[in-house]
């Protein structure tokens, strides 16, 4: 069945079963950010931003997702956004292992987005649904507090003209 999907504001159609997972379609089409994990949404190494969340895309059909935009970790990793994230990981000391970057990069982002990333609670409440343990809550947690703050002063001075 022929697909039609946008992904990193691309429109392009995909051949392939209407059930298949929208990872496995991902995976073949070359985006090896959205990786095969625990196939139930609970790793964060096949997350997507889409419809303005971060989803596990194991879950999803590819049938679903006819005509929504898709981001991967790829293409948001050329955004500003992405650049406050990694400088605030950075000045934290964290680095992740790679098997679930995209799951707690794009959960800071949303975390971020939300408006609420100086909540503790909400901060670790978003991110107990990934069962990788390559960082520690506290770290992390002050890592995405430090990424809104960059990000605030980012905009602030884009805002203001410094």
């Amino acid at each position: 069945m022929l697909i039609r999907l946008n992904i990193n504001h691309n429109s392009l159609s995909i051949d392939c079963r209407p059930d298949e997972p929208l990872s496995a379609v991902l995976r073949r089409l070359g985006f090896l950010s959205v990786k095969c994990g625990c196939g139930k949404g609970l790793c964060g190494a096949c997350t997507i931003f889409m419809r303005e969340r971060s989803v596990p895309s194991c879950l999803i059909p590819v049938s679903a997702v006819r005509d929504a935009e898709i981001v991967t970790l790829e293409h948001f990793m050329q955004t500003e956004d992405y650049l406050d994230i990694l400088s605030a990981f950075r000045k934290t000391g964290i680095e992740l292992c790679g098997f679930c970057n995209a799951g707690k990069i794009f959960a800071a982002h949303e975390i971020i987005e939300s408006g609420s990333p100086r909540e503790k609670n909400t901060i670790m409440e978003r991110l107990r649904t990934f069962s990788c343990s390559c960082t520690e809550d506290e770290p992390l947690v002050h890592a995405i507090t430090l990424a809104a703050e960059i990000r605030r002063q980012r905009l602030g001075s884009i805002k203001y003209g410094r």
